[in-house]
């Protein structure tokens, strides 16, 4: 019953977030934060544009509060709009303003190359932006724009790289725009480039506070190497000792016949 709850309690996030998602297009919004409590819901929202979600003296805030307790039952909503501090930095609002862009009518390329630089001007590490459809003629194509380093693989592109996918709505058809960012360089590679450069001096007791593990594990295999090799030596010295006292003993046979 408890998993239960929280499954029905995951699907109408994921309805609330898309719905706030649509009702929130043009206050440049970026996701929402939902947290039930005894005495209500509060529901923290992010965006480019907060200002549009507050209204004029918060009437649209509450009118949108009215709107969540009445369509998803949630008991006493309570809203908290956040504003983003770098927009250029959050993927859902790039992806969102080269949307606007293009149903303007600016040129896709033009658009495009304009979001890079200011991507990569912002601060970030990386940034690639696909757009796919019908874009110039009759027929669909993908085109890719890069700049910077972005991951594409493995647990550092799903940890450190945001990406966002929208649709822009043209006559000649529906643009696909996928946007990847990479706002910073993870730790680990961080540290590595800057030992490589020699910028950083890594001491011993660090390395051993960093990998005690590894250091445990090759201790082992040193101590089972000598181990065996102190049973080898062992084994040997007692063959010898076998030879020599049968060697011994058919010589005192000899002697006495």
């Amino acid at each position: 019953m408890i998993e239960r709850k929280f499954v029905q309690e995951g699907i109408v996030n994921m309805k609330i977030a898309e719905f706030l998602d649509k009702e929130l297009d043009r206050a440049e919004y970026s996701g929402c934060e939902i947290r039930r409590t005894p005495l209500a819901t509060r529901i923290v929202i992010r965006a480019g544009r907060p200002a549009i979600i507050i209204g004029r003296g918060g009437e649209r805030i509450a009118r949108l509060q009215q709107t969540l307790k009445e369509k998803f039952g949630l008991e006493n909503p309570q809203i908290e709009v956040k504003g983003v501090d770098n927009p250029y930095l959050d993927a859902k609002i790039v992806a969102k303003r080269i949307k606007f862009a293009l149903e303007r009518g600016l040129n896709y390329r033009r658009v495009v190359n304009m979001f890079l630089s200011r991507v990569m001007e912002a601060g970030a590490v990386g940034v690639e932006i696909d757009v796919s459809g019908k874009l110039t003629g009759e027929r669909h194509r993908t085109e890719k724009y890069f700049a910077g380093y972005v991951m594409k693989c493995g647990f550092p592109a799903q940890t450190y790289v945001d990406v966002v996918q929208e649709q822009a709505v043209l006559k000649p058809g529906v643009i696909g725009i996928k946007v990847h960012i990479m706002p910073f360089m993870p730790p680990e590679m961080e540290m590595e480039k800057k030992v490589a450069k020699g910028d950083v001096e890594i001491k011993e007791e660090v390395i051993k506070k960093l990998m005690p593990k590894k250091e445990e594990e090759e201790n082992k295999e040193g101590e089972g190497v000598k181990s065996e090799e102190k049973e080898a030596e062992t084994e040997e010295k007692t063959e010898k000792e076998k030879e020599g006292d049968e060697k011994k003993k058919e010589d005192k046979v000899s002697k006495g016949e």
